[in-house]
């Protein structure tokens, strides 16, 4: 895997959060998540995902014509969500465990003022990956709505702009590439899935 310096990692991370605009909310109950300034979601629950899964996978990320990476781990079951970033020399740079009621975060000593909430993280994973009719359950509380065919998922506001744009390669989601735009900021994330362990429940 090519080693790319701990500041490209750091800006991935960054990149990240503004796919959305996102801040981290410290006042609200820890399975809310903002997604826009002063619009806040709850998380689907791990177990709406339908899957028991184990997942390696490659975010690439482009901006201004440069591409960085960062390998992650995402880890599904009925009870639980887990996630972990690593840094290019493989190490955990941060973790995540998510179950009904509560988020569990870490981030690796000396990096906790530059590296967002991985909270964040969680929700653009998540909203690439859990079922279109589960999110449209939580987006409708806050007027926002996901739209969904074969091949593509597009997020829109309360003010029926588009958010983000997400493409699959695959009717598989994580058989294929997925392909991820911001269609304000022009920012694009590309997941590889590296290796997969997935049981249909």
């Amino acid at each position: 895997m090519t080693c790319f310096p701990a500041s490209k990692l750091t800006l991935l991370i960054c990149l990240l959060i503004s796919l959305l605009g996102c801040t981290s909310l410290q006042t609200q109950p820890s399975t809310f998540v903002e997604i826009a300034p002063k619009t806040t979601v709850q998380l689907p629950l791990p177990k709406d995902l339908q899957q028991i899964i184990t997942v390696n996978q490659l975010i690439t990320a482009t901006w201004n014509e440069k591409n960085h990476q960062l390998p992650v781990v995402l880890e599904v079951n009925e009870h639980a969500v887990k996630l972990a970033g690593f840094s290019s020399w493989g190490t955990r740079i941060l973790s995540l465990e998510y179950t009904e009621d509560n988020i569990e975060t870490e981030v690796l000593s000396g990096l906790g003022a530059s590296l967002p909430d991985p909270k964040q993280v969680l929700f653009y994973l998540m909203i690439t990956l859990w079922p279109e009719e589960v999110w449209q359950v939580k987006l409708a509380d806050i007027g926002w709505q996901l739209t969904e065919t074969p091949s593509q998922r597009t997020l829109f506001d309360n003010e029926g702009k588009k958010v983000v744009i997400i493409q699959y390669t695959n009717k598989d989601k994580l058989s294929g590439d997925i392909h991820m735009q911001n269609t304000i900021s022009n920012y694009q994330i590309t997941i590889q899935t590296l290796s997969l362990s997935n049981t249909t429940k």
